[in-house]
């Protein structure tokens, strides 16, 4: 049995438009398993890595500020990909879940504080990836 491994890059799904042409290349694998992975979307690993220093600072409003902006960005996506309301959900609960859990991470080291924040990156793609394939 042969397993195929396909590797998407934060370009390969930067915006909705992307995330459609990954979901085509993985509908029209052929025979065999086929193991996908996929990066945060495009420049979000960048956004995320910048609530790492106000949370390192304990400037939780900033740090809220961006995480939220994010979601946004996550969301839109999610929208113009017409998915149903139930991932929002998933998103937000997601995202909120880290928001709570401020208080609890600005106590942590920042290499800690960055492995906590940096995955919600690959995290949202591939919720948004699923939901549409």
């Amino acid at each position: 049995m042969s397993v195929s491994v396909y590797k998407f890059g934060g370009a390969s799904v930067k915006d909705a438009e992307h995330f459609l042409s990954v979901a085509k290349i993985i509908g029209d694998h052929k025979g065999g398993s086929l193991v996908v992975i996929v990066s945060a979307m495009g420049k979000m690993t960048n956004a995320l890595e910048s609530v790492v220093a106000p949370l390192n600072d304990e400037n939780l409003n900033e740090a809220e500020r961006i995480l939220r902006d994010i979601l946004a960005a996550h969301l839109t996506v999610v929208n113009d990909l017409k998915l149903d309301d139930a991932l929002n959900d998933e998103l937000k609960n997601l995202y909120d879940g880290v928001i709570l859990n401020f208080p609890d991470l600005i106590e942590l080291h920042y290499d800690q504080i960055y492995d906590q924040v940096i995955g919600l990156g690959e995290l949202s793609s591939s919720l948004i990836l699923t939901a549409l394939l």
